[in-house]
């Protein structure tokens, strides 16, 4: 999205393309086929790692200050937090970075706001990917070579193969043009893979800062919620343009900023953050038991229905509890 350009100068991130084009060979076609969850888990990693950060950068403001981050992004979004459930109650909250292991964990109050929980959830994909991310490369890239290496014989013998599995003359030229074209496709995602692994070791800095400097954000937290409150701030963005330090950016520069347009878009073509379901998938799921056990599940508890029917009232004894 040439129209989206970063505080950097740099252009919206885009995905790793995860489609292959159909050669009509089959033994050709198996050998895409068999590849792209390879290409499907770099895609995943890919927004695991820059689509997370797009959200919670877009959804909490910190997009429009001039040297915004993810440490500020978390801090408005502790804000808007306690600005919903009081700023008395942050201190519970408890809110920890484990670095190591790539998780948040924050009892957070599940009467707060969609879009705080779509935060969390958003920031709690960023550090799991992020803690993982120097293995995660080191897979990836071996299982991209080998990948790209079994691909790139392929074009060798493409004319030969077309000819065993009888394709017609216009068959053969597409076939051909095809598996190149799937060639470049798996060379566009080992490029990708290359400039996330610059990428990731910057985002473990900034991931381990925000772990050290916690204890500040959330002391600093109480006094920005209220403050923030007597200007009337509710929502992060609220935060962001009303009591935060940093400087702003002017607002037209804001709306081409690369994290907003990137989750824009990302919203707009209906993708979700890894790890996390599209609708109708989870309706799917919550249709359909998942095992045998579950689907025998409801004839049970008939059975106890019936069972609890016969009891009368006079046999059940209240049950006191200790204060």
């Amino acid at each position: 999205m040439k129209c989206c350009m970063g505080k950097t100068g740099g252009s919206a991130s885009s995905g790793i393309p995860t489609e292959f084009q159909e050669t009509k060979i089959e033994k050709v076609d198996a050998v895409f086929n068999d590849g792209k969850a390879v290409l499907e888990a770099a895609e995943g990693f890919r927004a695991g790692l820059e689509d997370s950060k797009a959200t919670c950068m877009a959804l909490s403001g910190a997009y429009t200050l001039k040297e915004g981050s993810m440490s500020d992004a978390l801090a408005l979004f502790m804000w808007s937090v306690g600005a919903e459930m009081g700023a008395e109650k942050l201190a519970a909250l408890k809110p920890s970075v484990d670095v190591v292991k790539g998780t948040f964990d924050i009892e957070l109050d599940p009467s707060v706001s969609d879009e705080n929980k779509e935060f969390l959830e958003a920031f709690q994909c960023w550090v799991m990917t992020v803690a993982g991310s120097a293995d995660t490369i080191t897979e990836m890239t071996t299982k991209l070579t080998d990948f790209s290496t079994k691909a790139s014989e392929l074009t060798g013998t493409i004319a030969t193969d077309a000819v065993e599995a009888g394709l017609s003359a216009m068959d053969k030229i597409k076939a051909a043009k095809n598996c190149a074209s799937n060639v470049a496709t798996i060379g566009k995602a080992s490029a990708k893979l290359a400039a996330l692994g610059k990428l990731a070791p910057e985002a473990l800095t900034d991931m381990k800062a925000i772990a050290t400097g916690l204890t500040g954000t959330m002391t600093d937290a109480v006094k920005n919620v209220n403050e923030g409150k007597e200007k009337e701030c509710k929502k992060m963005a609220d935060f962001a343009a009303k009591q935060h330090s940093k400087e702003k950016v002017p607002a037209e520069d804001a709306k081409k900023d690369a994290a907003k347009c990137a989750h824009d878009a990302r919203v707009a073509a209906g993708k979700k953050l890894p790890g996390k379901k599209d609708a109708a998938d989870a309706k799917e799921d919550d249709a359909a038991p998942a095992s045998a056990a579950e689907a025998a599940a409801p004839a049970e508890e008939e059975k106890k229905e019936e069972a609890a029917e016969e009891v009368k009232v006079e046999d059940v004894k209240p049950e006191v509890k200790d204060v």
